[in-house]
Parts: structure tokens; C-alpha cells; sequence
């Protein structure tokens, strides 16, 4: 056994949230500076994972802090929208639910996949394997309590296999 396993530390005062919070941010913006997909959220979240493992410490991101980090993932989805954008969706309508559909199917099957293989909980695969962005997907898997370390995993594995396979794939197609 490796012992008693660490209680994640929830009572952070400021003074010990904001060097977390600085670690997490030069974590982002290295990865970001360097043109690494999704670097903002990797960065940070690799940044702030190395820290737990050195330190041999579990954080919980504070409550209210995450309130408005959700609060700010929506905004920022939302102004994403303008008429020309729903003018395409109108415009694509079917094509657009039949492979919503699909990509739906195909998310149910991997994620029964998923959950078979690693005996986790189908929350948790279904996000894992999720096409949706990686940030968004860790947004969603805490708002529905599912194992965010494991979503993340899953995400960052599959957009690295979707970023470096199809370009490769469409090369070869056209």
C-alpha cells in the first residue's frame, strides 16, 4: 500500500491561492506563446499538476472562483453567436442534426467503450470522449461532479490525435 491517501486542501487563504494562481497562469501562457493547441488550459493545468505531484498536495479550486470561471466559459461561448452565424445554421439545418446525431451515437458507443475498459463512471467517459473543446469539457464535468483529472486525460489525448492524424488524412484525400 502507499499509505493513507492526501485529503484535497480546501482551506486556502488568499495568500496561498494567489502563487497557485500565478503558477497556473505562466503555465498557460508558455504553452499558448507556444502555439500548443488549447495551450491556455494545458499549460495550467500541467503547471499546476507538476506542483501537486512535487509538493505531494491536492488543491481545491474555491468555490466561488470557479462560479465565475463557469460564468465567464459561458459568456464567452455565447457572444460567439451573431445573425450570420444562425442565418447558417438555417441554412444547414439538416445536415446539421444528421450528424449531431452521429457524432451523439458514436460519442454513446466510445464512452461505453471507455467506461468498460477503465471500470470508471459513464459521466466521466461520455465527457472523456466527447468532441467538444477540451476547456468546455472540463466546465461540464465539474458542474456534473464527474473526475475532471480523467476528462482532461481523455481530451488532451484526443485532440493530439485529432490535430496531428487529420491534416495527415485530408493530405492524403484531396
Amino acid at each position: 500500500s502507499s499509505g493513507p491517501e492526501k485529503q484535497p486542501d480546501q482551506d486556502l487563504s488568499l495568500w496561498r491561492q494567489l502563487p497557485l494562481y500565478a503558477i497556473g497562469i505562466i503555465g498557460g501562457i508558455i504553452l499558448l506563446a507556444l502555439n500548443f493547441p488549447g495551450g491556455g488550459v494545458i499549460g495550467a493545468m500541467v503547471a499546476l499538476a507538476a506542483v501537486n505531484i512535487a509538493l505531494r498536495k491536492q488543491y481545491v479550486f474555491p468555490g466561488r472562483i470557479m462560479l465565475i470561471a463557469l460564468l465567464g466559459v459561458g459568456a464567452s461561448i455565447g457572444l460567439e453567436f451573431t445573425p450570420e452565424i444562425v442565418q447558417t445554421i438555417k441554412a444547414m439545418f439538416l445536415p446539421i442534426v444528421g450528424f449531431s446525431v452521429l457524432i451523439v451515437l458514436s460519442n454513446l458507443a466510445v464512452g461505453w467503450y471507455i467506461r468498460h475498459l477503465t471500470k470508471g463512471d459513464m459521466v466521466t467517459a461520455l465527457l472523456g470522449s466527447a468532441p467538444g473543446g477540451l476547456s468546455q469539457m472540463l466546465v461540464v464535468a465539474e458542474e456534473m461532479n464527474a473526475d475532471g483529472v480523467a476528462v482532461s486525460i481523455l481530451q488532451l489525448v484526443r485532440l493530439i490525435v485529432i490535430i496531428t492524424c487529420i491534416p495527415l488524412i485530408a493530405v492524403l484525400v484531396v
